[in-house]
């Protein structure tokens, strides 16, 4: 816990800099606004338990971990209607506009492609485990393991 809060401290003191060299420091942010450049911050960095295991434990997306190989692999969040997350139609296009607009040369993402990319990168997770991959979800009485 010492080493993530040092680390948090880093990632703060960094943020604060960058936003006094950009002159942006009495620029006002939202909570929301500032979780996600917080998050965005702190992708990708490790936290590293013991000196003899310097390679730590990498928190990441999919997306961006492609090419790389673990010992282990842990994949949460498996649960039914969160991941692959259950899409509906997009509000300002059907998917069938979607299909339509592709057929003349206008490609917009439909649910099937977000489906799709959802099962690559769970794939392509699952398969940099190169001892063990551990699959986990939360279950109660709403929703249990995704399929």
């Amino acid at each position: 816990m010492a080493e993530t809060v040092k680390q948090l401290v880093e990632v703060l003191d960094t943020l604060r800099e960058d936003y006094e060299s950009g002159g942006m420091e009495t620029v006002v942010l939202s909570a929301a606004d500032f979780c996600r450049l917080l998050h965005s911050a702190c992708a990708e960095r490790q936290v590293v338990l013991t000196e003899a295991d310097s390679n730590g434990i990498l928190f990441g997306e999919a997306a961006n971990l492609q090419g790389m190989l673990f010992k282990h692999v842990y994949i949460m969040g498996l649960r039914e209607g969160e991941f692959p997350r259950n899409k509906n139609e997009n509000w300002i296009y059907s998917d069938w506009e979607r299909t339509y607009l592709s057929s003349i040369g206008i490609e917009l993402d439909n649910t099937a492609t977000s489906y799709a990319e959802d099962k690559f990168f769970f794939a392509a997770v699952a398969t940099m485990a190169t001892e063990s991959l551990t699959l986990s979800w939360y279950s109660d009485d709403v929703a249990g393991a995704s399929a």
